[in-house]
């Protein structure tokens, strides 16, 4: 039986260094970095078309709508 394999430690200005520079997404969390899932286009889709409604609705209102599409 052999032992589980260890994952190194990042510390968090690693982790923004591979960020500066990676092509793809990652999500830090307690010293691990994670591969984030891509989003498929119809995701991005919908996103945007949400983002688009709520924009409409909160127009000459207080309030704001934020998205990372």
């Amino acid at each position: 039986m052999s032992l589980p394999h260890s994952q190194p430690r990042y510390t968090v200005a690693e982790y923004l260094a591979l960020e500066r520079v990676a092509d793809e997404r990652y999500e830090f969390l307690d010293g691990q970095v994670y591969l984030m899932a891509g989003e498929s286009p119809d995701h991005g889709t919908i996103c945007t078309n949400i983002s688009g409604q709520l924009y409409n609705q909160l127009r000459g209102k207080p309030g704001q709508v934020f998205s990372n599409v």
